[in-house]
């Protein structure tokens, strides 16, 4: 027997036998918060309660727990799911390649400007 995907895709046999599963998967997954309410020190509470640095900005709190649920409510979908401490290394590498970009990033920018005024200087004198 086949059946439809939510877009509207034929879903094969195969998938249909599976699709049973996925409510149990999603059984361990965590809740989503509206963090908009909530102060520094019960962002710096819930980044503790998942094992995530709970230095930062309130911004920084608000980011790294909301993309730690993310992942993890990610990883109940796969066949083999990543652990709690391997998915805290990723948020921590994801946020040093953040931090570096930007300084490069102004790093750049300074440079470029540095350039376009000595040319401008050298355009006039």
């Amino acid at each position: 027997e086949q059946g439809w995907n939510v877009l509207h895709q034929p879903i094969h046999p195969y998938q249909i036998h599976h699709l049973h599963l996925l409510p149990h998967q999603h059984e361990n997954a965590k809740k989503t918060y509206s963090y908009h309410h909530l102060k520094k020190k019960q962002l710096q509470e819930l980044c503790s309660s998942e094992c995530l640095s709970t230095r930062g900005s309130e911004q920084e709190l608000k980011d790294r727990h909301a993309e730690f649920i993310m992942l993890y409510n990610a990883e109940c979908d796969s066949e083999f799911p990543r652990s709690v401490q391997e998915l805290v290394a990723e948020i921590g590498r994801r946020e040093k390649a953040k931090k570096e970009e930007i300084l490069q990033s102004m790093h750049n920018g300074t440079t470029s400007h540095k350039k376009h005024i000595q040319t401008l200087k050298q355009s006039r004198g």
